[in-house]
């Protein structure tokens, strides 16, 4: 069986990495509990394990995130104020299409998705 649809994530990373892993592993947990035809992809949980910020890697961890974003049918984002690093991979989905020659469709989490997946916008903007 193969999924309907993979699903980016994307959420705040450098600015607090090991609470955004925390929000990222969770909403997670959520959105497959909701959406279990889908498979949802967060490197919040996947490049730590192998990269470091202080190891100037960025360009590398660039490559890895829209290697990944590409094999992708969307993207949700999950927060209101975007870091670079965010607005770089929506940039990405606007000027680019999916390794199947489709538009990657961005979609920001709203109010209704926070309500179906059980989790408080309070908890994503926290920072």
């Amino acid at each position: 069986m193969i999924a309907k649809e993979v699903v980016y994530i994307c959420h705040k990373y450098r600015n607090d990495p090991y609470n955004n892993y925390l929000k990222v592993r969770q909403i997670l947990i959520k959105l497959k509990r909701v959406f279990s035809d889908k498979v949802f992809l967060g490197v919040h949980l996947y490049l730590p394990h192998f990269f470091s910020d202080e190891n100037n890697e960025q360009d590398q961890i660039k490559m890895y995130c829209l290697t990944l974003l590409s094999l992708c049918d969307k993207m949700i984002i999950f927060g209101e104020d975007l870091s670079d690093g965010m607005q770089w991979e929506s940039d990405f989905c606007n000027k680019n299409v999916n390794a199947k020659g489709k538009v990657i469709e961005v979609i920001y989490a709203d109010d209704e998705l926070y309500n179906k997946i059980g989790i408080k916008k309070e908890f994503i903007e926290d920072e």
